[in-house]
């Protein structure tokens, strides 16, 4: 089964996520809202999780728009602790109570990515988190997912880096 939204997101924020800052930050909004609303709303209809996560994700994207500091560290600390759970799970480890702190270790590493090196930060961020939306969307033999996930982080990080110092501006980006 193929999720298409999800897949055509995951393609988009992979490889021009940087371009494109505030669907990469309101996609983590939805994301989280989506994973998380239930855990702390109680069992809710599916409309109510569904409106409570396109309202955070209306947020981030604001946010992205307005606030870009809070934003980068929103999106640096969710993406971080998103994609650590994503490992934690894909390498087996077992979910525990201890695996929050695990999360915010990767959080507070997303954080710091994003703030010392804004640009490449969002360009790996973008094509890990775009990458991840493609496989948990597209269902693929469990012996591909590794060399499909890692295929698709380098060929989003090179479209973006590509497109990046294709731009005129500072940095050394040539015009």
């Amino acid at each position: 089964m193929v999720n298409i939204p999800g897949t055509v997101i995951g393609i988009m924020i992979l490889f021009i996520g940087r371009k494109l800052f505030w669907l990469f930050v309101g996609s983590i909004g939805l994301l989280a809202g989506l994973t998380y609303a239930e855990r702390f709303l109680g069992p809710r209809e599916d409309v109510v999780i569904l409106g409570v996560a396109v309202g955070i994700g209306i947020l981030f994207a604001t946010c992205a728009f307005f606030l870009k500091r809070i934003a980068v560290g929103l999106a640096g600390f969710t993406v971080g602790a998103y994609v650590t759970l994503h490992l934690v799970k894909t390498m087996g480890f077992q979910e525990t109570q201890f695996t929050w702190l695990i999360c915010l270790a990767g959080g507070v590493v997303g954080i710091a990515l994003l703030a010392f090196l804004f640009d490449w930060a969002v360009i790996f961020l973008s094509s890990l988190f775009g990458a991840v939306l493609v496989i948990q969307s597209v269902a693929l033999d469990p012996d591909i997912v590794p060399w499909a996930f890692f295929g698709m982080i380098l060929l989003g990080f090179a479209a973006q880096a590509r497109i990046m110092y294709s731009e005129p501006g500072m940095g050394g980006r040539r015009g």
